[in-house]
């Protein structure tokens, strides 16, 4: 069996499994997921699938992207396939509804397996970072204050650890702080 038939059967494998955990979920979705991770995976089936897939991109519009830009550095650098990730996932949930990342993942361990792998694992990461809290974050009991500069720990691409808080053991997400220096 040539490459583009094993393809064309593992393809068609990932839209059964993937259907059968979100009947919402549209081929065209299933699409650009695989696409954005691995944009050969279709270079010899195009021809015989329905919708033709050169028409379908393969990334989603920024704007669905929640906009850190005004919180500081980017807390993906080092971290580039959580960002892809979540820009997968984002894109993916606006257009089905529901959706649940496991079903991503599934989708990309079968064209990418690689991708996947150290994902949201925890990785050494020391920055300087100022809390900087969420909208109505105004808990004066929680441990951290607005304003204050923390150093992490490690990072996971989506949460830090801290010395100070819960001994290095407690988790908080990127989105409460700014990244001031590298």
């Amino acid at each position: 069996m040539n490459k583009a038939n094993e393809n064309q059967i593992l393809f068609k494998k990932i839209i059964t499994k993937a259907q059968e955990k979100n009947s919402n979920l549209k081929i065209d979705t299933i699409i650009k997921i695989i696409k954005r991770v691995n944009p050969r995976f279709f270079k010899s089936i195009e021809s015989g699938i329905t919708p033709p897939i050169k028409h379908i991109g393969n990334d989603w519009s920024d704007s669905i992207r929640p906009d850190f830009s005004d919180i500081g550095k980017d807390h993906y650098e080092g971290f580039e396939n959580e960002k892809i990730f979540h820009e997968i996932l984002w894109g993916a949930i606006e257009e089905c509804w529901g959706l649940q990342a496991s079903t991503v993942k599934m989708i990309i361990s079968r064209v990418a397996p690689d991708f996947l792998k150290e994902l949201f694992e925890r990785r050494p990461c020391v920055r300087k970072l100022k809390y900087v809290g969420l909208q109505g974050d105004i808990d004066e009991k929680h441990f951290f204050k607005i304003g204050k500069v923390y150093e992490s720990l490690d990072f996971s691409g989506g949460t830090y650890s801290f010395n100070e808080y819960d001994n290095g053991q407690g988790r908080i997400g990127s989105c409460h702080f700014e990244w001031i220096e590298k």
